[in-house]
């Protein structure tokens, strides 16, 4: 990994526990659907091999917190800023994210999928830099420049959807098991399901192996392409990992929350409409 990144990604992280950084959390964003623009596949990543422990059986119903235990590993906090031509911080914004290796096309390359609304500002543009910490690593997740991609800073913007992508090529942390992509036949109205992430009330994070929050809720209902849940979603979740108890698979990403009278209902994206042919989760 770039020396510099490291330095600058781990400075940004001391300023937010300092100050408190300028934290948002999730939006609104109703994008109509059509096929998503999907990037080149990048250079084989050098990192170790996963790991040789068998994946769960997916035929036994597992307990919330043994979902818990598998998918924290996978949820990562994340940190884009903005800085000034003197190079002055002077946005952050954090999120949440789901670590994978070849995601959306991008074959061996470490890569964090989160909303796009979390790297790219509607008032100030695309982020300078995004960081991210995962549990249990002691190594900053920082994107660095993949120009024979074209991706400008690392970033991967989702031209349809709320999606974007972080990659770090140069990033050697651990690799995880393979689980499993939840089908749209699998997902029912009722069905009990976990979401993962940061939000903000849970206190600044520290800049390594942080601990995501857990909520848990229902699928409630369509909502356009989206999912609704009535698991609590609150700012700073977006990006998040959402997961179906029954078949412990990933749903999508948590990406909005509507408040009402008496009520609020979340939002999720599903997997299988910004990556249709994605079955497994590496």
């Amino acid at each position: 990994m770039n020396e510099n990144f490291q330095i600058k990604a781990l400075q940004i992280f001391i300023v937010i526990i300092l100050v408190g950084g300028a934290i948002y959390g999730v939006s609104s964003y109703s994008p109509t659907p059509s096929t998503p623009a999907v990037p080149s596949t990048p250079a084989t990543h050098p990192s170790t091999p996963a790991s040789s422990t068998p994946a769960p059986d997916s035929s036994a119903k597992l307990s919330i917190a043994e979902i818990v235990k598998e998918w924290s590993p996978r949820t990562a906090l994340v940190y884009c800023f903005w800085e000034s031509n003197s190079g002055q911080p002077y946005l952050t914004e954090q999120g949440s994210g789901l670590f994978t290796i070849d995601h959306l096309g991008t074959k061996n390359i470490p890569t964090i999928v989160t909303n796009k609304h979390v790297v790219d500002s509607t008032q100030y543009g695309q982020a300078t830099m995004c960081s991210a910490s995962i549990p249990g690593e002691t190594e900053l997740f920082v994107n660095t420049s993949l120009p024979e991609q074209n991706i400008p800073n690392g970033l991967y913007l989702d031209s349809t959807y709320d999606v974007a992508m972080i990659f770090d090529a140069s990033y050697s942390g651990k690799l995880y098991d393979s689980y499993r992509a939840c089908t749209p036949k699998e997902i029912e109205t009722g069905d009990k399901i976990v979401i993962l992430g940061y939000p903000d009330y849970g206190g600044i994070q520290p800049p390594f192996n942080p601990s995501p929050t857990v909520t848990e809720g229902i699928i409630s209902g369509k909502d356009d392409i989206y999912y609704t849940t009535s698991a609590k979603m609150d700012p700073g979740n977006s990006g998040g990992v959402a997961i179906e108890e029954k078949n412990d698979c990933y749903i999508g990403i948590p990406t909005s929350s509507y408040i009402g009278e008496m009520d609020s209902l979340g939002r999720i994206l599903p997997v299988s409409t910004f990556a249709p042919d994605i079955t497994t989760i590496y």
